[in-house]
């Protein structure tokens, strides 16, 4: 029985996990990101490095409209779920973000 409520509460926290990122609206041409047909993201820079004595493949991508900032998670979860192999990085403009 505490296999089965392990494994069951294991599946629910997965599930509500999931959940939490939505990447409807969202979907590139090119090295563009789009949401709801706006382009939002371009991918700017490609990195490759060793870390720890592992090959780590990076993506980075400058956020063009700060009126997406709020969907930056839900957008690296869709970057993610295109390639799940790769790390994915999104640059804000530092000219739009504000310390206070």
């Amino acid at each position: 029985m505490k296999k089965l409520l392990i494994i069951t509460s294991v599946l629910l926290t997965g599930c509500v996990t999931l959940k939490k990122y939505n990447t409807s609206g969202f979907s590139s041409t090119g090295h563009y990101i789009l949401y709801n047909s706006d382009t939002v993201a371009k991918l700017s820079n490609i990195e490759y490095s060793l870390d720890g004595g592992k090959f780590v493949k990076e993506m980075t991508f400058k956020l063009l409209d700060m009126r997406y900032g709020q969907n930056v998670e839900n957008m690296i979860y869709y970057i993610h779920q295109k390639k799940s192999d790769w790390e994915i990085e999104i640059d804000y403009p530092v000219e739009n973000y504000k310390f206070d």
